[in-house]
């Protein structure tokens, strides 16, 4: 796994230890969770056979698809909506109105939001632009969602990139953030986590896990680490759930394809 919104390191390996090994408790196995926070050795590891169930950005799930088994993938809702925005964010008092006029400038945002960035890296090559790592001087990668905010807010980079929901959650720490902040820019609605089961793990593993993960009445504990992750429920990750992502991946590598022509 890579990121989940506002919840340390910590947090995240008690909570997912907890999760997949309550579900596993009737079948005498236990899983150890790894945190990465690099994407290519969290894939290469899951590649490599030593990881059986990788939670990962929704753009890499794509990317690893001949992996995973074709039906133990499930996707993860935060807050009220299965499916969130990202949100390009700019200061009120910017006199700057268009997306070229921020080029050579800072963009923070936060690990893990790799499908955030594809939708940013779309809109610059629709208008020409180069893609996010060459259109920015420089880019801040955060561990949390409110550290981006904090960081536009207080003048430090020129652009922030978040998820709707981290800006909710932004917005209960600091009520202030609309009189200060605006929304530039904004993607349709994306899913951006998803959890994929290595193709080859047995379905005596994968049988108790789902029955659990896909509960939509979780026992009174399990609600309770849920929370801790701000997770709100699973659900099977189907090609409906996942066509916006798709085809955001696809226009992201059509345009990157047209720009590296001669």
């Amino acid at each position: 796994m890579e990121s989940l919104y506002e919840a340390n390191s910590v947090d995240v390996q008690i909570v997912f230890e907890f999760i997949y090994n309550e579900m596993l408790k009737d079948t005498g196995q236990t899983f150890d969770i790894n945190l990465f926070d690099n994407n290519a050795i969290l894939e290469n590891e899951f590649r490599e056979g030593n990881i059986q169930i990788i939670f990962i950005d929704s753009t890499k799930i794509l990317e690893l698809d001949s992996l995973i088994h074709p039906t133990a993938r499930y996707v993860v809702q935060y807050g009220d909506s299965l499916k969130q925005r990202f949100l390009l964010l700019v200061k009120k008092d910017d006199p700057r109105r268009k997306l070229s006029e921020f080029r050579n400038g800072k963009l923070a945002t936060c690990i893990g939001h790799l499908i955030g960035k594809r939708y940013l890296d779309v809109l610059l090559m629709q208008t020409g632009l180069p893609p996010t790592d060459r259109f920015f001087e420089e880019i801040s990668v955060k561990q949390d969602v409110n550290a981006t905010i904090v960081d536009l807010y207080f003048g430090r980079v020129d652009m922030a990139l978040l998820p709707e929901y981290g800006m909710a959650l932004a917005r209960e720490l600091n009520p202030q953030i609309d009189e200060e902040l605006k929304i530039m820019s904004s993607s349709e609605p994306l899913i951006y986590q998803a959890v994929g089961f290595r193709y080859d793990l047995s379905e005596k593993v994968i049988d108790p896990i789902e029955t659990r993960l896909l509960n939509k009445e979780p026992t009174k504990r399990l609600k309770k680490v849920f929370s801790i992750a701000n997770i709100s429920t699973f659900y099977r990750l189907t090609e409906d759930v996942l066509k916006e992502t798709r085809a955001l991946n696809e226009k992201y590598y059509q345009l990157l394809e047209q720009q590296q022509k001669p």
